[in-house]
């Protein structure tokens, strides 16, 4: 990145709220999304505990699920002010999770028609000029796209960028993939992935032209940070090494470091698996030169369940919200995501606490 960008506009839609206003005032409030759901346990058949979104119908899983998860969310966004980006030169990316890039037991691939409806839907609501792109990559998906995207920003390219995720568990394929590979959270296995799901889209926009369309910034994207793990659900390489998840993290700094800053927010993807935990405890015992009080650490996947390719897209929004009420507890917020491939991200973000 050549400099900071703004951020204008975020949407959203979780198991605790169907906007980012209300998920970050019943975040802010201690809300907890879990419910008994549609999903059972493959061997007991016993009712998962999950976090799912209520008003959509339970039997809506998989892609079908996702689509209309990443609709709601786009719609959020745009009611947030986000009309205004009609007519623009608009990319936007979403991001989505790996096995929605597989080819199903009927040979499709459902990332193909995923991209189409929501291409469709994005049109309907921004017009033709938009362009909709899908990276399949999970939760780490927008450290792979947002270095060239934000490229395309800076060049002149395109007007906005807006990046999005969408992702569900809410699929029988998806929870028995889990059960199969002993990541599935139950009573009897708590080192697990607890289902979740949620979508959310956040704008990006060079400071100066968020200014001329009267867009409210209430955060800027300051830097980025990636790095690769060898550590990853099916191996058993030790997490305390930690190499990817703490270059990302120092990656992202390096430049506040250098000017004596810190950064006391965090907004994490960390679940109940383990792996994962350990793999966290490192990097910030390695990286406390760059934290200060209240050095506040949120995971919002312990309350909503696991948000794969929503990670990130989610973290800012709630992050967003908390800049714009006033809430926040720092002004530099560190949101950070791994994927289960090894891949790790980690964006440095700095909001005005007036949203001005």
């Amino acid at each position: 990145m050549k400099g900071p960008v703004a951020v204008t506009h975020v949407g959203a839609i979780t198991p605790m709220g169907l906007g980012a206003l209300e998920t970050g005032f019943v975040y802010r409030a201690q809300g907890i999304g879990f419910r008994s759901s549609a999903l059972v346990h493959p061997e007991s058949g016993e009712p998962l505990l999950a976090g799912t979104v209520p008003v959509l119908e339970p039997l809506l899983v998989g892609a079908a699920r996702v689509v209309e998860l990443g609709k709601r969310a786009l719609d959020d966004l745009f009611q947030d002010g986000g009309s205004v980006l009609g007519g623009l030169r608009l990319r936007v990316w979403l991001c989505i999770d790996e096995w929605l890039a597989e080819r199903d037991a009927e040979g499709v691939v459902p990332s193909v028609e995923l991209l189409r409806l929501l291409r469709v839907h994005a049109r309907s609501r921004f017009g033709e000029g938009v362009e909709v792109r899908v990276c399949a990559m999970g939760a780490a998906s927008p450290g792979r796209i947002l270095e060239d995207a934000l490229a395309e920003l800076d060049a002149g390219d395109v007007d906005a960028v807006v990046l999005g995720g969408a992702h569900s568990d809410q699929c029988p394929v998806r929870v028995r993939a889990l059960w199969s590979a002993s990541r599935l959270y139950s009573s009897e296995n708590l080192d697990g992935v607890l289902p979740g799901e949620g979508a959310a889209f956040v704008s990006f926009m060079q400071p100066a032209a968020a200014r001329r369309l009267g867009a409210r910034s209430a955060a800027h994207l300051v830097a980025l940070g990636t790095g690769h793990d060898k550590a990853r659900p099916d191996n058993d390489e030790s997490a305390f090494a930690a190499a990817g998840l703490t270059l990302a993290v120092r990656s992202a700094t390096e430049a506040l470091s250098a000017q004596g800053l810190r950064v006391g927010w965090q907004l994490n993807d960390l679940g109940f698996e383990s792996f994962r935990t350990s793999e966290w405890m490192s990097v910030m015992t390695r990286t406390q030169a760059i934290w200060q009080e209240p050095q506040v650490s949120d995971s919002p996947c312990q309350r909503l369940g696991h948000l794969g390719a929503a990670t990130l897209p989610v973290q800012l929004a709630l992050a967003v919200e908390a800049w714009r009420r006033g809430y926040a507890p720092h002004r530099r917020l560190l949101c950070l995501a791994g994927s289960d491939d090894g891949f790790r991200v980690s964006a440095l973000v700095e909001g005005n606490q007036d949203g001005s």
